[in-house]
Parts: C-alpha cells; structure tokens; sequence
C-alpha cells in the first residue's frame, strides 16, 4: 500500500468479515502503519509491510455487513426493543438500528425517550435531541440519533 493521503482509510483483518476485526488507518509514516480499532480502542502502530500482511482495504462490494434481527435492552432498564444488529461498535458498544415506528412507540409512556426534547426530521431521516438542560440558542449540544453517530436509525427496518 503507497504511503499517501488517498490510501483508503479502513482495513479489514484478513482472516476475518467486514465489520468485525476492522481498523481505521490513522497514518502511514516512515513505514510505520498508525491506526485504531473501528469501534474504538487504543491506538496501535506498526511496520508497514507487516500491517499489509494482516488487513487488506475495505471493499463496498465484497465488505457488505449483514443484517440481523435482535431484541435489545437498552441500558438494562427498558422492555427488550425489537432491532437489527450488524456487529459494528462504537467504544466497545453494539450500535443497533430501529425502525422508525419503533423510535417513535420509545417516545411515549415510560419508553426509553420519553421526555426528551426530540423530533424527526425527514430530510436526513433522522431525530434530533436538544438536552434538558442546553440554551436554546446553543446549536453545539443538539445530537441527531442515526445511523451514523448514535446507531439508532429512523428507517423501514
């Protein structure tokens, strides 16, 4: 792999399946490989050449991740939500994906968002959360709840 900035930035372990066993390259230096677990983790680094021997580049058309269904309890304290996993994590934790009609039934009675200043927006397909305790005028604490950052997705299912 040239050392370079439009090396990809994702790698996958060889002897493993997309999203399992996956890195993002921080950098390639002096032959040395610097990167970090995907889903979080420390910092790592290596010779290059041996870096290249264990992960070989995402590839979209080979590295699809795979759906399943799953009922989740969400921080131990709710009725176990129906969901989707694909294996991705974020800090050591799953990131589950929901239906929309399941995010919205989680906003009423004592679901997990009740009471949260939450709302959709069909333009990106996702909720926006406003903490309790933010100034209104503050846009820097609003949070949208997809797939991208929370793992809670507003979709078909």
């Amino acid at each position: 792999m040239p050392s370079d900035k439009n090396a990809p930035k994702i790698y996958v372990h060889k002897g493993s399946t997309y999203p399992n066993n996956t890195v993002r390259i921080e950098k390639f230096e002096d032959g040395v490989a610097f990167y970090f677990p995907e889903g979080g983790g420390f910092a790592r680094s290596r010779p290059e050449y041996e870096f290249n021997e264990l992960y070989r580049p995402y590839n979209a058309k080979i590295d699809k991740p795979t759906w399943r269904a799953a009922h989740l309890n969400i921080d131990g304290d709710f009725a176990p939500t129906p969901g989707f996993l694909d294996g991705r994590r974020w800090n050591g934790w799953l990131m589950p994906m929901f239906t929309k009609e399941t995010i919205d039934a989680a906003m009423v009675g004592d679901g997990i968002f009740n009471g949260l200043d939450i709302k959709y927006l069909p333009e990106s397909d996702a909720y926006e959360v406003r903490m309790n305790d933010m100034d209104p005028a503050d846009e820097s604490e609003i949070y949208q709840i997809c797939a991208e950052n929370l793992g809670i997705h507003a979709g078909d299912g």
